[in-house]
């Protein structure tokens, strides 16, 4: 779903969960406040069985469309669902270059994540409303918006070098991003609108 449509169906005062899936297993996820103000992480958790294979999380040639969510993964992210009560679920990316392992931070890895986020989207969830966030920073870019955005961020522990390895930091990361790029946009379109001699007063244009 397209973010500004999920925005504009989402709830009142219902949060948004955010997933991010890494090829080693762990699952990280991160929840908004009511106001979609900020994101807060959430425990990480660990895929049942280990690291995820390449039918859980990466294409190949003979999978040219997503196919069924593996059920370990499932059975992962439905009790935090559970236990959140979301109004949607957006499935993030790990950050750029997170870790100290070669293998997370190939263009391959980034690629496993991307198809398995589609197949994570198409998922039947006990969720209403469900979308992909494809922006994906580095913890120096998280940083640098942390420094400008303090409200938004001051949630997210960012001090450490090693908060990078942290599924749920992405997260909360990737939340934060998004919702901030939506929001930055929507007030460009409103200062367009008012130039113009617009209503610059509908808020709703954010989410049109």
């Amino acid at each position: 779903m397209e973010s500004r449509l999920l925005l504009s169906k989402l709830t009142p005062m219902k949060p948004i969960l955010c997933i991010v899936t890494r090829a080693d297993g762990q699952i990280g996820s991160a929840l908004s406040d009511a106001y979609l103000g900020y994101a807060t992480p959430l425990q990480t958790v660990m895929v049942p069985s280990g690291p995820l294979s390449v039918e859980d999380a990466a294409p190949s040639s003979r999978m040219t469309e997503p196919q069924e969510v593996s059920p370990r993964i499932v059975a992962s992210i439905e009790p935090i669902i559970q236990e959140h009560r979301p109004g949607a679920i957006a499935f993030g990316l790990p950050l750029k270059r997170y870790g100290k392992q070669p293998h997370l931070q190939s263009a391959k890895n980034c690629e496993a994540t991307l198809f398995c986020g589609q197949k994570l989207l198409r998922h039947d969830w006990s969720v209403p409303l469900r979308c992909t966030i494809e922006t994906q920073l580095s913890l120096a870019e998280a940083r640098k918006r942390k420094e400008t955005e303090w409200e938004m961020w001051e949630e997210i522990d960012l001090s450490s070098d090693d908060c990078a390895d942290d599924p749920s930091i992405a997260a909360a990361i990737s939340l934060n991003a998004w919702y901030g790029n939506i929001v930055v946009d929507g007030a460009t379109r409103l200062v367009e609108t008012a130039a113009a001699g617009g209503d610059s007063r509908r808020m709703n244009t954010l989410v049109e």
